[in-house]
Parts: structure tokens; C-alpha cells; sequence
């Protein structure tokens, strides 16, 4: 279609130094937000006097005296050689509806069984997709990610989703910038015969809007990631850390 032939001669016009930035942004930013959710399951230490137990010992909300909303330390929910199933849908909108209402072509990988630890483990893919009309217009395409033990929902909207078994999270496939001018050029060697009147074409008032998207996705699980100290870590990546939704806590309260 025209308006994705475009879309894709934009997004080329990028010097080829920012699309590597780009892509390794892209896949710094998905290393961290997954390690936090996959790793050593096993007790972990920041320090001599700081242990954080495996996810599924800690204890119950209830039965915590000196609980802190905000963990002081933060550690892996998922042990190592854990059986994993993936599944990306894109979308206009951060909201999704239920899976079983999404359209499936919307549908752009879906992995079963991915071993984490297993580093034998290298899945490629090559799909293409149909760009919904809001991207057209300048909007943003949304990649939802939608991760879980195997064989448990993914669905959110699933009545026995479990938020300790499965994750949900999203991130933008393009950039709607101000597209860079171009220079006019004229040609002054060589002349025509017969003078032909141009129609000037009005130019735009104000920046014009393109929408660059990335040609390529890169995203790994990454095992074994370690205890994070979450009160002291650098707001430009805490921003990018998503907290696993059940709000478990150890035995002191404070360390998640």
C-alpha cells in the first residue's frame, strides 16, 4: 500500500549512525525490563546483611509487620530453566481487549516452550503486517509482549490469570519526529530551448510530521540477572523497571 511504502522510505532516510542507536536502545531497554522478571530463583545477596528469598517463599501480605510499598531491593520471580511461552501482538492503543478479541493478524509472534538459561535457544522470525490506519495518520504502533510460564494464561483478562506466572508489557515500534528539510537544488549547466512556467507548490507553515519506524526488533531473555538495588538505581533506568503486579515482599517488608 502507498501509505506504508512511505512510511518505510521515511524511516530510511535516517543516517544509518541513529538507526544503530536506535537498535541498541531498543535491545539494552528489553534485556533490562525482562531480566527483571527472569533469573535465579535462589536466594540472593546484595550484601552481608541482605537476602532476598526465592518468590516462592516469601510470605503472605498479611503476615508482614513492616511492609514497604516501595522495595529496596528487588530480585527475580522466575527461576532459571523456566519454560516459558511468548506471545507479541501490535496495536494502536495501549489498551488491549481480551485475546480471544484481537484480531489475529495482529498476531506477529507467538513462541512455546522458550527454556530460559537454555542459551542453545536463538529464534528468528520474518513476518509482515497490515500498519492500522492510526499509524498511517502519525500514530504510534504499540508491541504488546505477553509472557508467562508455560502452559498458564496470557491473557489478562483471562479469569484464572495469575500475575506471579505471567507478565504483560508494552513498548513503541516507531518515532513520529519533524521530518528534516530538504535542500532545493537547481541545475545550472545547460538551458532549455522553450521556457516552461513551474506551479510553485505552497510550502508548510509549520514542521511536517513523519513517522520513522524501526526495520528490526531485538529482544532476549536474560537469565540469572541478580538482586537490583531498586532505591539506588538511576531514575533514567528505574523508569523502564516494571514491578511485578502481586507486590510480594520478604519476610522484612522491604525487599520485593
Amino acid at each position: 500500500m502507498p501509505e506504508v511504502a512511505q512510511q518505510r522510505q521515511a524511516g530510511n532516510e535516517a543516517a544509518p549512525a541513529s538507526q544503530a542507536i536506535q537498535a541498541i536502545g531498543i535491545f539494552l531497554l528489553v534485556q533490562f525490563v525482562v531480566g527483571q522478571f527472569l533469573g535465579n530463583n535462589k536466594s540472593s545477596t546484595t550484601g552481608k546483611n541482605s537476602t532476598v528469598p526465592a518468590f516462592t517463599d516469601r510470605p503472605a501480605e498479611a503476615e508482614i509487620n513492616n511492609y514497604n510499598s516501595i522495595p529496596q531491593t528487588i530480585a527475580p520471580i522466575w527461576p532459571m530453566n523456566s519454560s516459558l511461552d511468548l506471545s507479541v501482538y501490535i496495536a494502536p492503543s495501549l489498551v488491549m481487549p481480551s485475546l480471544s478479541a484481537v484480531d489475529r493478524d495482529s498476531l506477529v509472534l507467538e513462541e512455546k516452550g522458550f527454556v530460559l538459561g537454555d542459551y542453545k535457544e536463538n529464534r528468528q522470525i520474518d513476518t509482515t503486517f497490515k500498519v492500522p490506519q492510526e499509524v498511517q495518520n502519525n500514530g504510534t504502533l504499540w508491541a504488546h509482549f505477553y509472557i508467562a510460564l508455560h502452559n498458564h494464561p496470557l491473557d489478562p483478562a483471562a479469569h484464572n490469570y495469575d500475575v506471579a506466572k505471567a507478565h504483560h508489557f508494552f513498548h513503541p515500534l516507531n518515532q513520529v519526529i519533524p521530518k528534516k528539510k530538504v535542500a532545493k537544488t537547481r541545475k545550472l549547466v545547460g538551458s532549455s530551448e522553450t521556457n516552461v512556467e513551474e506551479e510553485e507548490k505552497p510550502e508548510p507553515s509549520g514542521p511536517v510530521w513523519s513517522s520513522y519506524y524501526h526495520p528490526n526488533f531485538t529482544f532476549s531473555f536474560i537469565p540469572d540477572s541478580g538482586v537490583q538495588s531498586y532505591v539506588n538505581m538511576h531514575p533514567a533506568i528505574r523508569q523502564h523497571v516494571r514491578l511485578e503486579a502481586s507486590g510480594s515482599r520478604d519476610a522484612s517488608g522491604q525487599n520485593g
